[in-house]
């Protein structure tokens, strides 16, 4: 959709103290007949995970994200249609944290959880108050050998009865090259690609994704890894 824009840049340093991310995203609806900007949704992240154990059988992980949020609305344009008696813009900002967990055993079994927003952050006041979704996702991986890993995914909204399934595999097929594909429910989302690393600091990825909401999807990634 030409009205559309979204970006997403993020970036991550590993230290003795813990991998420490930054990441920033924003979603803008802008006018298709003057190309002005009507709705802009921006997050800052600032992000850390630390390891708690880690031997010979198990691991054990915990990362936190700090978030701040804003939303930009530009001036209405009103009864008159120039905006000579619409409302202003305004900008309004607000701050969410998460919280997540990750375990593994033998590096055949992961266990992860995730909630999102567990502050439970508002943005707006008043009649414009809204609270932001709050998430709950616990996820499973089973990796039988080490060309093949599964993973499986249950996340629900906090407030709402609805569960959404997610059902993944890669193969790997070798240091080059792996297949991707999956499946989701509610709503029912299929999708299918690969990845290339043509040498170890460069990965690229593409991938299809089919659903009933949105027409078909195409995306393409690319990673640099700084050694």
């Amino acid at each position: 959709l030409d009205f559309i824009n979204y970006y997403y840049l993020s970036g991550v340093y590993a230290n003795p103290y813990g991998n420490l991310g930054i990441s920033y995203q924003t979603l803008e609806v802008s006018s298709s007949a003057s190309d002005i900007s009507l709705l802009s949704e921006s997050s800052l992240s600032f992000s850390q995970g630390f390891s708690l154990l880690n031997d010979r059988n198990s691991t054990l992980d915990i990362g936190y994200s700090f978030n701040i949020f804003s939303l930009k609305q530009a001036a209405s344009a009103g009864v008159t249609g120039d905006g000579s008696d619409g409302l202003p813009g305004n900008q309004i900002y607000s701050y969410g944290i998460d919280l997540g967990v990750l375990s593994s055993l033998r590096d055949k079994v992961k266990l992860g959880a995730f909630i999102k927003n567990i502050n439970s952050p508002s943005i707006g006041k008043g009649s414009s108050l809204q609270y932001l979704p709050r998430k709950l996702t616990i996820g499973i991986s089973y990796i039988p050998n080490k060309n093949l890993r599964t993973h499986f995914n249950l996340e629900r909204l906090l407030g709402h009865e609805d569960l959404h399934f997610r059902f993944g595999f890669e193969y790997i097929f070798n240091e080059i090259f792996s297949l991707r594909s999956g499946i989701q429910m509610k709503p029912n989302c299929f999708g299918f690609g690969f990845k290339y690393s043509p040498i170890d600091i460069i990965n690229l990825s593409f991938g299809i994704i089919a659903g009933p909401v949105m027409p078909t999807t195409q995306n393409l990634e690319l990673s640099v890894k700084f050694k």
